[in-house]
């Protein structure tokens, strides 16, 4: 299976019950770009004690100083948590709060510099 995000084309490389793995057109072994998806399903639809949590990570290769593939990698994680039977309405807007905040120059500076939001 395979889809694209913006300029970016995504193909299924692994794909178990709970589990999903997705390369880039530019993925290498020596410099990888995955996005690895999992989620948890509340064992009770009816519990409002459960939580629905998706998790989302994407792991880029990266280079040193004189361009060689260094053995670490870039990873952004982001965990979705929200309590069975939540209000629609909240979830959206904790999602655009959310995007606010990754579409911000402040988020930038914390990503580059890691500093602090405003």
């Amino acid at each position: 299976m395979s889809f694209t995000i913006g300029t970016s084309s995504y193909t299924e490389f692994s794909d178990s019950e709970n589990s999903r793995t997705w390369t880039l057109d530019d993925h290498t072994v020596a410099k990888p770009q995955l996005v690895i998806q999992k989620r948890i399903i509340p064992s009770s639809m009816t519990d409002s004690r459960a939580y629905a949590t998706s998790i989302l990570k994407v792991i880029q290769g990266t280079v040193d100083g004189n361009g060689d593939p260094m053995q670490q990698k870039v990873s952004f994680d982001l965990t979705i948590r929200y309590p069975q039977g939540a209000a629609a309405a909240d979830v959206t807007e904790a999602r655009a709060l959310f995007q606010e905040v990754v579409a911000s120059t402040e988020f930038t500076a914390l990503v580059n510099g890691q500093q602090y939001l405003g």
